[in-house]
């Protein structure tokens, strides 16, 4: 797919994963990629105080939300793992025209649609990235 010249919507965006539920997804939450600030300063600080970033970055999670389709749940408690063991989830997120967000993930979370007159049943997970592989974006 080609690279993007102008700013367009999230229509073409896509999810993979083992297990994951990757069909008839309404939205992809954003995500945020930080690290922890360490406060430095000591008596001496005047002005304002010292600041250093942390020494490890962040995992992102991401919110998907899915239509809920037919009587087949597809949330399940299976999806959402214990401790041990554990075996992340490799993932893919690809952008519409601008590349893709690779790594491992679990699923952190799920919930069950909202039961409401007149309204589409939506649910959704949020996934984590575990770290045990580096994040990757590869460009369009």
């Amino acid at each position: 797919m080609a690279a993007l010249t102008v700013a367009d919507t999230g229509l073409g965006a896509t999810i993979s994963g083992t297990g994951l539920i990757t069909t008839q997804v309404v939205s992809i939450g954003e995500m945020t990629i930080g690290v922890d600030v360490l406060n430095i300063s000591d008596l001496s600080t005047v002005g304002f105080e010292l600041e250093r970033p942390g020494d490890l970055r962040k995992n992102p999670e991401v919110e998907v939300v899915f239509n809920w389709l037919g009587a087949a749940i597809p949330i399940t408690t299976a999806m959402i793992p214990t401790a041990e063991p554990y075996a992340g989830i490799a993932s893919v997120i690809t952008f519409p025209g601008a590349g893709s967000l690779q790594g491992t993930v679990f699923v952190k979370q799920a919930k069950t649609p909202k039961l409401a007159k007149g309204e589409v049943m939506r649910a959704s997970y949020t996934l984590q990235f575990d770290g045990a592989t580096d994040i990757t974006f590869t460009p369009a």
